[in-house]
């Protein structure tokens, strides 16, 4: 029998949000606090049937909030299958003593866990006949005598190895793994000798090998791989690939390509996604025409030294194209358009396109959900074509000469630009960072009522944006960065009912005390600012932790109390006497001399340090 989502959620329908599910809020009771653990582990009979659904959420959410440890680890042992440690620098020998009594457990993942050693692999060997991947990449302790308790576990079809002190001896211990689909060796010292012991492994589909020591005379080695779909030879002196019919990805990145697919002889290939990010392609022309690959889905040519891109003429099926930071300009958009009937992402950030350049392909990109024109020479006359590409889902605008006024014909003032894409009714994430976005031209971005996120950044922009952008009902996350906002504008801001990320990264004008203050309002909201990171979720813990204290008794706890004197307690914030021109003279004016500026204005730093909250 089927659940119903709507047995375990209700909707409010004043606001349209929905509140959490019956599940969501039992997993928070549970990770809510070590009082609350201790109640519930007990019930180990209980747990111990946790369907994996349940289970696997409830073990993250511990180990993400810092509650779970090796002891409680034996609570899970019947119904986890798939566990994550991925960065978490704690991790140790003495978890893997837990792990090695988890009857079910599949895949172990454990990036960049620092303290893992070869000895934590001894205790991952009990694993054999359950472990099919194991992800132990960036762990610097790991060392040929680790690989050889890894080599126990005959049913491993993935591994992880990458960035570790693993030698191209110890690679070569690999070949009894025959059930390998899958092999990360990225950043170890594999040759050509250790990649022709390893072609014994046959069932092969995903190698890297990237940061390798592999020539073009090793690299001949791959066809012998007949399942090989995903290679990654990026940052290796490769610059020759044979023809591999079956291959369906490439990565060359940071390579001198001069040949892909050499040999080819005529077969349809497989290839769909090709990685060229900043390659010295030598004849860039014959390498592309060269594959055959009509098939290419996905292309990237980021930071790569062609300026012509009359190669890319007859990929019609691609859905993807990178050309960030290349010297391509807008001569080069009449190819764009030719391949534009499928394409979904188009990123030329970088790029020396100007406004009409976007125009020659504007029209014949139906299909266009991403584009990225961050630091081309684009402006406000860019609207007028991009109201053209009707389904455009995402589009960053940053570090242009967006102005949100555009001039028109027969009129004497200028038109809000933003208009022209009030019919894009699928836009959903807007960027606008580092472009001279005022608080006039910003309220044309009201007739967007379905962005999600809004990224801003202005010195241009006032306390009169932040209420203005409270009327786009739909916004989760909203940066309004670099802007003069005040405290009293910030604690007037109603936010979107639906904002979960407020970043006021920059916003100098901010306190400290304000932004505690409107945190504590809205306790649902993550704020970022450089005088403090309040993340919803640890603002809900703390508050908890605090009604849980008993005031009355306070044996052994030290109390910090910092004292501020009559005069500053009470001193008013002088800033708020001068007009923003003014306030952007005195910011620069700070880094030189403090001699000229009221005692609250010459150290900003002191200045948030007044209104610093008293802990506990």
């Amino acid at each position: 029998m089927q659940r119903s989502d709507q047995q375990y959620s209700m909707t409010d329908e004043a606001t349209g949000i929905q509140s959490p599910k019956l599940v969501e809020m039992c997993l928070n009771a549970a990770c809510e606090s070590k009082e609350s653990v201790q109640t519930w582990r007990k019930q180990i009979r209980t747990l111990e049937r946790l369907p994996a659904h349940l289970a696997h959420p409830l073990f993250h959410r511990l180990l993400h909030s810092g509650l779970l440890n090796p002891p409680l680890l034996e609570v899970f042992r019947y119904c986890i299958e798939e566990v994550v440690l991925s960065g978490d620098s704690s991790i140790s020998a003495e978890w893997t003593v837990y792990f090695k009594s988890f009857k079910y457990l599949r895949i172990l993942k454990a990036v960049s866990c620092k303290s893992l050693t070869n000895v934590a692999l001894f205790h991952i060997a009990g694993l054999a006949d359950t472990l099919q991947e194991l992800d132990i990449s960036c762990c610097p302790k790991i060392t040929d005598e680790g690989l050889s308790h890894v080599l126990a576990l005959k049913n491993l079809e993935g591994l992880g190895i990458s960035e570790t002190k693993i030698t191209a001896n110890g690679v070569q211990q690999l070949c009894i793994l025959k059930n390998l689909r899958y092999l990360d060796m990225g950043g170890l010292p594999v040759t050509d000798s250790s990649l022709c012991v390893l072609t014994s492994l046959t069932r092969l589909e995903s190698l890297y090998v990237w940061g390798s020591k592999i020539s073009d005379q090793g690299v001949l080695q791959l066809k012998k791989f007949p399942n090989l779909q995903m290679v990654n030879l990026a940052w290796t002196e490769v610059t020759r690939i044979p023809s591999l019919q079956s291959l369906k990805y490439l990565n060359m990145a940071k390579c001198t390509v001069a040949s892909i697919f050499e040999g080819w002889n005529g077969l349809d290939v497989q290839l769909e996604e090709l990685n060229l990010s900043g390659t010295n392609i030598q004849g860039p022309l014959e390498v592309i025409a060269g594959i055959g690959a009509h098939n290419l889905l996905t292309v990237n040519l980021s930071s790569s030294n062609f300026k012509d891109v009359t190669f890319l003429t007859g990929l019609s099926k691609i859905g993807v194209l990178d050309l960030s930071g290349t010297m391509i300009n807008d001569a080069a958009m009449d190819i764009i358009r030719s391949i534009g009937a499928n394409l979904k992402h188009l990123d030329l950030s970088g790029c020396r396109i100007t406004s009409g350049g976007v125009g020659a392909f504007a029209r014949h990109v139906p299909s266009l959900e991403q584009l990225h024109l961050s630091g081309t020479l684009v402006d406000d006359c860019v609207f007028e074509y991009l109201q053209f590409v009707h389904v455009l889902k995402v589009l960053d605008l940053s570090f242009t000469n967006i102005k949100g006024f555009a001039k028109e014909r027969g009129r004497a003032v200028d038109s809000n630009s933003f208009v022209n894409l009030k019919d894009l009714t699928f836009l959903r994430i807007l960027d606008l960072r580092n472009t001279p976005i005022s608080d006039d031209s910003s309220q044309g971005i009201l007739c967007l009522s379905e962005l999600t996120q809004l990224d801003l950044r202005s010195e241009l922009l006032s306390d009169f944006s932040l209420q203005s952008l409270s009327l786009l009902k739909k916004l989760v996350v909203l940066s309004i960065e670099g802007a003069m906002l005040t405290d009293l504008g910030l604690l007037q801001f109603m936010p979107p009912p639906q904002l979960k990320t407020l970043s006021l990264l920059d916003c100098w004008l901010l306190t400290r005390k304000g932004i505690s203050q409107f945190s504590k309002t809205h306790k649902n909201i993550s704020v970022r600012h450089g005088l403090i990171t309040i993340d919803s979720a640890q603002k809900n813990r703390n508050l908890k932790q605090i009604q849980n204290k008993r005031s009355p008794t306070l044996k052994g706890t030290r109390i910090n109390v910092q004292y501020i004197s009559g005069s500053q307690a009470y001193s008013t914030d002088e800033r708020i006497r001068y007009s923003r021109s003014a306030l952007l003279k005195l910011r620069e004016q700070s880094a030189c001399t403090s001699n000229t500026l009221p005692p609250l204005l010459s150290n900003l730093e002191e200045l948030a340090g007044l209104f610093k909250m008293t802990s506990v």
